[in-house]
C-alpha cells in the first residue's frame, strides 16, 4: 500500500520533470530566435527568392539590405530590395531554418552598390498628395483614367501563372507615398466590382496591358442617409411598430390590404439608427387561396385552435436591401403565407417555401 510520504515524493519528481521541460523549451526558443544580424543596412548580399526549406532549392538573386527590424528579439528580420524589382521590399526572418536565405556574395559583385547606405528620404506628411516629378511621370506613367486594360488579378511573378482580367483605369495617383493605378476590375453579373492597385514601378509592368473598347455600363444607386447618418430605403417604409392588426375575431373576413401589409411587415424595417440594413418588400401578385379550418399537422403558431378558420395566400415579391456601399436586390421570392386571429388580433407568417428569387448586388455611390 502506498504511503502519503511515498506520494509526495512522487509530486515532487513529477513537478520537477515539469520545470526541466519549461526551461529547456524556453532555452531552446531563445535559441531559435535570438540569431545573430550578420549584416547592416547598405550591405549587398545574395537572397534565396524562393525562401525554400532546401538549401538545395535555393534560386539566388543579388540584392541590398535596406532596413533592419529588430525592434522584438524573437521577431528578427532583414528588408530587403532585389536587383530588378524596383523599390519592392521583401522580408527575410531570421532563424535557424533561414539561415541560408541571405548570404554574402559569392564570387565578387562587380555592379556593386556603394557600402554607405544613401541617406533615406522620409516624406513628409504634406508630401502624400503632391505629384511625382515630371521626369518621373514620363518614365514610368503609361496609362491615364478611363484606360480599358487587362490586368494580372494576381500580380504572377511567373507571366505563364497570371490569371488576367479586363478593367479600367479609374485613378493613377502618382504622389510620392504611393505611385500606382487603380483598376477597376468588370463585375460579373448581379456582382459588385472590384479593384486592384497596381505600382508604377519596373517591376510591375507585366501586370498590365492596353485593351481596346468600351467599359461596361455598371449600374448604380444614391447612398440616402437621414440627419443621424442612418441609411434610408428609396421609399417611404410601412410603419409596421404601429400597424392596427385589430380587435378581430375568429371566423369574420380578413381584408386584403391588411392581409398584405401584415406579410410586407414579416420583411420590411428601417435602419436602426445610425446603421444600415432598411429592408423593403414590394408584392407583385398576391392570390388568395380557400380558408380552412386550423389543420395541426399542416398550421403552425400560437393561438390557433381547432376551431381557427385560416387563410392561405400565394405571394409572390421582389426585395432590397440597403448597405452603406452596396444594396442588395431579390426579384421573383415566392411563399405561400397564412392569416389567422390570434387571441384578438391578425396574425400572417410564412407556411410553405416556393422558390428564392435571383440575387444582385448594386454598388452605391455616395
Amino acid at each position: 500500500m502506498k504511503t502519503k510520504e511515498s506520494d509526495k515524493t512522487m509530486a515532487k519528481k513529477i513537478l520537477l520533470s515539469a520545470l526541466f521541460f519549461i526551461v529547456a523549451f524556453a532555452l531552446s526558443a531563445t535559441r531559435a530566435h535570438g540569431q545573430e544580424m550578420k549584416y547592416k543596412v547598405g550591405d549587398r548580399v545574395e537572397v534565396d527568392a524562393m525562401q525554400s526549406n532546401d538549401p538545395k532549392n535555393a534560386e539566388y538573386r543579388k540584392a541590398t539590405i535596406v532596413g533592419i527590424d529588430d525592434a522584438r528579439p524573437t521577431d528578427k528580420a532583414y528588408l530587403v530590395q532585389i536587383d530588378g524589382e524596383g523599390s519592392k521590399q521583401r522580408r527575410y526572418i531570421v532563424r535557424d531554418y533561414t539561415k541560408h536565405w541571405v548570404r554574402g556574395i559569392q564570387g565578387g559583385d562587380a555592379d556593386a552598390k556603394p557600402k554607405t547606405a544613401a541617406p533615406q528620404v522620409t516624406a513628409k506628411p504634406e508630401d502624400a498628395n503632391q505629384p511625382a516629378p515630371a521626369n518621373a511621370q514620363s518614365r514610368g506613367v503609361k496609362y491615364k483614367e478611363g484606360d480599358r486594360v487587362e490586368v494580372d488579378i494576381i500580380q504572377a511573378n511567373d507571366p505563364a501563372k497570371a490569371i488576367w482580367k479586363k478593367g479600367t483605369i479609374t485613378k493613377v495617383d502618382t504622389s510620392v507615398s504611393s505611385m500606382a493605378y487603380t483598376v477597376r476590375v468588370d463585375p460579373l453579373p448581379g456582382k459588385l466590382p472590384t479593384e486592384v492597385h497596381i505600382p508604377i514601378r519596373p517591376y510591375a509592368e507585366g501586370w498590365l496591358r492596353p485593351l481596346g473598347g468600351a467599359a461596361p455600363q455598371i449600374q448604380s444607386d444614391k447612398l440616402r442617409v437621414d440627419e443621424k447618418d442612418t441609411v434610408l430605403a428609396d421609399r417611404e417604409l410601412l410603419d409596421c411598430k404601429n400597424l392596427n392588426a385589430g380587435p378581430a375575431r375568429n371566423g369574420q373576413p380578413l381584408p386584403v390590404e391588411l392581409a398584405k401589409k401584415l406579410i410586407r411587415c414579416l420583411y420590411e424595417k428601417p435602419s436602426d439608427p445610425g446603421q444600415d440594413g432598411a429592408t423593403m418588400m414590394d408584392i407583385v401578385d398576391f392570390a388568395p387561396r380557400t380558408p380552412h379550418r386550423w389543420d395541426k399537422n399542416e398550421d403552425r403558431g400560437t393561438g390557433g385552435t381547432l376551431n381557427t378558420l385560416v387563410y392561405p395566400f400565394r405571394v409572390k415579391w421582389n426585395q432590397k436591401t440597403f448597405y452603406r456601399t452596396y444594396n442588395q436586390i431579390e426579384t421573383g421570392n415566392e411563399r405561400v403565407f397564412t392569416c389567422y386571429v390570434d387571441v384578438d388580433k391578425w396574425y400572417c407568417g410564412s407556411a410553405q417555401f416556393i422558390k428564392d428569387g435571383e440575387k444582385k448586388q448594386i454598388q452605391v455611390q455616395k
